[in-house]
């Protein structure tokens, strides 16, 4: 960032985001991304991250470099070429194979959590992350805390309100036209909206709610909104830019709520920062963003990242977006209902065999989402991390000492890291602020 202040194009000592191998491993490893990611970040988080869950998705991510060349053999996987980089093969596996997988995989993690969660709630007790995890309580003065709680009626009313709110703001911003420029079938946009407001949403946060006490996990439903969109029947781009809030899940908050009973902290702190602090931020990260977006075109060499993500987002989210188009729709053509069944019934396979191994809870999530096609990058950089914190550091301060050390290691580095940034940010502000004049 400091040298994009005096050169063109930035100097690198690593590449960023990651190094990209798979042009050189294609021969071995056909249609297979791969590579390693030198930020750091992966590393100390590794260590900090439940350890069996970083091995669930190294042995996920080692299940995909066996199948996806046998897959390409088959000739399931034919969009990918040669010289295509890991963007690109990840893109291309999408389109083939692994949106359709995908989606079998993400609904047969859903029913183990629902599983999770109602064995969980038999047996009254919390399943444990890994053998030397504790359930921690909140310690209070005598006399206890008020955590801020609202009244039932309260929170209900709230909700509905907040709720109908948006339902009008969508129907304005359409023009109330529900079918957008469909022929009027499908059940309507409408009703979708309330489906999520009244069913879907309450449903999946208190399912979420009771699995993150039980097993840490949130649960995930794949393509739920997107299968809604097509069957209200509504055609067009506008359904995916509403402010549709409602298929928010709700039930990830209890996590911050919980963190705040354990440190002591009212739960009103937490309106009250949003209420002071949400107005602050968006004015500034306008302000901010219309800066940076004058800086340089976007994607460019100045930043890095985004020239190398940019065009991969774009594709997965506009690939997304022509399932409300009229005539060809690639989303609707890369669904394959036997590849869906393939995902379930392999995501389920996997988590009955690990099961009957009794191995600990986050290392069949960590495999059976792994299935999935990740960023190999990142997965390697992290069980780097997770296996020196494991073999090395927890047997030098021991496993309990060393569990506190890797938190406070990856949020002291985290906030290391946020400090350059923000140096060298300053730095290219104040530098892109001066007028140089010719003489």
């Amino acid at each position: 960032t400091i040298t994009s202040t005096l050169l063109d194009e930035p100097f690198q000592i690593l590449p960023i985001p990651w190094l990209d191998t798979t042009t050189d491993t294609q021969k071995i490893l056909p249609a297979t991304p791969t590579g390693i990611s030198f930020d750091m970040a992966n590393f100390f988080g590794g260590m900090a991250f439940p350890f069996f869950s970083v091995v669930g998705s190294f042995l996920g991510l080692l299940i995909t470099f066996i199948f996806n060349p046998l897959l390409h053999d088959a000739g399931v996987l034919t969009t990918w070429k040669e010289g295509n980089s890991t963007l690109q093969t990840m893109y291309a596996n999408t389109v083939d194979f692994y949106l359709s997988f995908g989606i079998g995989i993400s609904l047969a993690v859903a029913g183990i959590g629902i599983y999770q969660m109602i064995t969980g709630m038999r047996a009254r007790k919390k399943a444990s992350f890994d053998k030397v995890s504790e359930v921690v309580k909140p310690s209070a003065p005598k006399g206890g805390i008020p955590r801020g709680d609202l009244k039932t009626w309260v929170t209900i009313a709230v909700y509905l309100g907040s709720s109908a709110f948006y339902i009008i703001l969508c129907g304005f911003l359409l023009g109330w036209n529900w079918h957008g420029d469909g022929d009027g079938s499908g059940i309507g946009l409408f009703w979708v909206l309330i489906f999520f407001a009244v069913v879907y949403v309450p449903f999946i946060s208190y399912v979420t709610a009771r699995l993150e006490g039980l097993a840490g996990q949130v649960l995930a439903l794949p393509m739920v909104k997107e299968a809604a969109f097509i069957l209200s029947g509504y055609k067009g781009l506008d359904v995916w830019l509403l402010p549709i809030p409602l298929t928010h899940n709700y039930g990830v908050d209890c996590v911050q709520y919980r963190v705040a009973e354990l440190l002591g902290c009212s739960f009103r702190s937490i309106w009250k920062m949003s209420l002071v602090g949400v107005p602050i931020i968006f004015v500034f990260s306008l302000i901010y963003g219309q800066f940076i977006w004058g800086l340089a075109p976007i994607p460019s060499a100045q930043y890095p990242y985004a020239q190398e993500m940019w065009d991969f987002a774009a594709r997965n989210q506009c690939l997304v977006y022509s399932s409300t188009n009229e005539g060809y729709s690639p989303f609707m053509e890369a669904i394959n209902p036997l590849y869906i069944g393939a995902g379930f019934g392999l995501g389920l396979l996997t988590y009955m065999t690990l099961a009957f191994f009794g191995l600990p809870v986050l290392l069949l999530y960590g495999t059976v989402k792994g299935l999935n096609q990740t960023m190999p990058q990142f997965v390697i950089t992290q069980i780097a991390g997770a296996v020196f914190g494991r073999f090395v550091m927890a047997r030098k301060f021991g496993p309990d000492r060393w569990r506190q050390y890797s938190v406070v290691l990856f949020a002291g580095f985290s906030c290391g890291v946020g400090l350059i940034m923000m140096f060298a940010t300053g730095i290219k502000f104040l530098a892109s602020s001066v007028y140089q004049l010719n003489y």
